[in-house]
């Protein structure tokens, strides 16, 4: 090569490998900011519904998802549905020992009431809730669906004192 076209090399060989460490490093802080916090397999069975499992919780820099598999135990078809967020019905995680609540966001894989996920017996399925992300000394807390409204009647989900539990 000559002296012209070796610089000429030598710099474009330069700006491409910066140009991979830049991009590498971007790539970097992007997953860093949504990197895992936490990530427990929890196993927690419904203290209300026995065919209803927590099965893992995650809980990033800005939220926490709860992972459910519902089995329908029942006889007979069920439509199982979860409330949309901001209503009193809606799904929340609060302190064993304090009054903070942290509020539903999403819902994946299962119907928004008044709707229902059809689910024949014996069949089942996955899906997340995703709440506001819980503080890091919470080791423990309860999962409700809504508010109590003091009908006997009612077949709320509840989960009472969820441990959390690091992976091994």
């Amino acid at each position: 090569m000559r002296g012209t076209q070796r610089k000429l090399f030598t710099v474009l060989a330069l700006t491409f490998f910066m140009g991979s460490a830049l991009v590498g490093c971007s790539a970097s802080k992007t997953t860093s900011a949504e990197s895992i916090n936490g990530e427990y397999n929890v196993n927690k069975v419904c203290d209300t519904s026995p065919g209803l499992t927590i099965t893992k919780i995650r809980v990033t820099s800005n939220e926490t998802i709860v992972y459910f598999h519902f089995k329908n135990i029942e006889s007979r078809t069920v439509l199982p549905g979860v409330h949309p967020p901001g209503t009193n019905e809606a799904f929340y995680i609060i302190q064993v020992d304090g009054p903070k609540k942290f509020l539903l966001r999403n819902i994946e894989g299962i119907a928004v009431r008044p709707s229902g996920t059809e689910v024949k017996a014996g069949g089942a399925f996955d899906f997340t809730l995703t709440f506001e992300r819980i503080e890091d000394s919470m080791k423990r807390f309860h999962l409700i669906e809504g508010e109590e409204t003091g009908n006997p009647n009612e077949r709320k989900w509840r989960f009472l004192n969820v441990d959390l539990k690091s992976t091994p």
